[in-house]
């Protein structure tokens, strides 16, 4: 028998498994991030933690044009772009639409203390608006659940 078939021919898992293994895997991330320095830089490389237990923790993206930022844009939190294509900033980004709500990083990164600043206070961060709409756009509104939305 296949892993299929196995699933289907096998008992429903236990009462509450769904409830205890979230538990069990929020306790797992409490106590991996408490082992490491907070003001230490973090490089993640193997399945764990997963890639939003890294969003949720992290204070801001610097990406590449790719779909993490689809991703991250559900954290409401700034992020930032590499422009390393040589193109002007207006033609980036009408070019890429998830840059639309970014703060677009040349190669000498000099945008980054103007970053850093939007981070610290969040009052100065002008592209707050741009991302709630561009997250409005791209992922629908927050609420109701999906779950909800779906069966109206």
């Amino acid at each position: 028998a296949d892993q299929a078939e196995r699933m289907l021919r096998g008992p429903a898992p236990a009462s509450g498994r769904a409830e205890a293994v979230a538990r069990a895997t929020a306790a797992w991330e409490e106590a991996y991030w408490a082992s490491l320095p907070e003001w230490e830089h973090q490089v993640v490389t193997d399945a764990r933690p997963p890639l939003y237990a890294c969003f949720n923790r992290a204070d801001l993206l610097i990406s590449d044009v790719s779909s993490v930022i689809s991703d991250f844009l559900a954290s409401g939190k700034p992020y930032a772009v590499a422009n390393t294509s040589g193109l002007a900033e207006d033609v980036f980004r009408k070019s890429f639409p998830t840059v639309v709500a970014a703060t677009v990083l040349t190669p000498d990164a000099a945008g980054v203390p103007d970053l850093l600043e939007a981070v610290r206070h969040p009052e100065l961060d002008e592209l707050a608006g741009e991302r709630a709409a561009l997250a409005l756009r791209l992922l629908g509104p927050a609420g109701p659940p999906p779950q909800e939305r779906f069966a109206a």
